[in-house]
């Protein structure tokens, strides 16, 4: 969900590395070339939809910023199959978010959450949420079937 690369740029300074999906060919090559005005070698636009998208266990933070209907059902699929230690989820659909986070609960806990009404007189509300893996915690084998 990266678009032209708007959050991903935006951290490029504080990170390693920087991989942004984004399925809209056109963003993506928007997103790369900001990324060469800038300089930056250490961030990178694949095409593709994040669901699909594999990360390995080097993979510190995902950050998420879904349409309005939330995230894919295979998308917490794979943060609950491949962990990593923080997500931020930026949505602009309380209701999806809640669902997703829902999802989400049994390997992580809300560190973080803040609300940004960026469109005042409307009910709409954006909502920052940072999550992190509790500590220990596994998915037991049968965790999955609900997320089918």
């Amino acid at each position: 969900f990266c678009g032209v690369g708007t959050l991903a740029l935006s951290l490029a300074d504080d990170c390693r590395a920087i991989t942004g999906v984004e399925f809209v060919a056109a963003a993506v090559a928007d997103a790369e070339a900001n990324a060469r005005a800038r300089g930056w070698h250490h961030v990178r636009f694949v095409e593709g939809v994040a669901e699909k998208h594999v990360w390995d266990g080097d993979v510190q933070v995902v950050i998420l910023d879904p349409p309005r209907s939330g995230l894919h059902p295979r998308l917490p699929r794979r943060l609950l199959e491949t962990p990593v230690s923080r997500v931020v989820y930026v949505s602009c659909n309380p209701e999806a978010l809640a669902r997703d986070l829902a999802v989400l609960a049994p390997l992580y806990e809300v560190a973080f959450i803040q609300c940004i009404d960026m469109f005042p007189h409307t009910p709409h509300v954006e909502t920052v949420v940072e999550l992190r893996r509790k500590p220990h915690q596994e998915l037991a084998s049968d965790g999955l079937e609900y997320l089918s």
